[in-house]
């Protein structure tokens, strides 16, 4: 199977979305305050969705920049807070802005510098669990190419053995986030959850997969 924008486009077309959640995100709840950023600081999601994460985010007193390629997830987002987003074309994308937060509906690697001017930090709990080995490296350089300088990052991934899910999402050991951002961050892992021993609605749980862990990694800009 393979894992680019059409199978996305075709997923949302298709309702199927059983990575979207009822509740912010446990790890993001607890471990976004040792990002340590000022209140009203920009924070980019990408692949957002229409996730609820997003309004833990803004609830925390922050700016939210995401990035999502499907029309459907972006209209769907506002028209269930019962918002009606400014639309603007900016090139082959559009842009959806609401107090507090700005979507940039297309493909995530067109986003720009101009685009994340003033982000302090970057959550991301959809982007490398969805994305196959091929794109890894293409997407930790284009983060470093349009943020001005490396900032905090909440990284959120999946571990279990890869033969024992096709995915979405993908496995992506700790190890391979410090490859990705090594060069740039420190790396701490600051908590692994076992899903089996949490319970709860997981699509890698429902779909048999054992041994799964949930990690949340931190990512400082080194000598910070």
């Amino acid at each position: 199977m393979e894992i680019d924008l059409d199978f996305w486009r075709q997923a949302w077309a298709e309702g199927r979305t059983a990575f979207d959640q009822p509740r912010p995100n446990d790890l993001l709840v607890e471990h976004l305050p040792t990002l340590g950023l000022a209140p009203g600081s920009r924070v980019l999601v990408p692949l957002c969705g229409r996730s609820v994460d997003l309004d833990h985010l803004l609830a925390a007193g922050h700016e939210v920049v995401g990035t999502e390629l499907s029309e459907i997830a972006v209209g769907s987002f506002f028209a269930a807070r019962g918002l009606e987003p400014r639309v603007a074309r900016a090139g082959e994308r559009r842009v959806y802005e609401a107090p507090g937060i700005t979507i940039y509906q297309g493909d995530h690697f067109e986003l720009t510098s101009h685009d994340v001017e003033g982000v302090a930090a970057v959550y991301d709990r959809a982007s490398l669990v969805a994305l196959p080995e091929t794109l890894r490296d293409r997407y930790a350089e284009h983060l470093r190419s349009v943020l001005p300088a490396p900032v905090p990052m909440l990284v959120i991934t999946f571990e279990y053995d890869e033969g024992s899910f096709e995915g979405p999402p993908l496995s992506v050991p700790v190890e391979e986030v410090e490859r990705l951002f090594g060069t740039t961050h420190d790396v701490e892992v600051l908590e692994r959850v076992d899903l089996d021993a949490r319970g709860g609605s997981s699509r890698l749980v429902e779909a048999g997969v054992r041994g799964v862990e949930e990690v949340a990694t931190a990512l400082r800009p080194t000598g910070t």
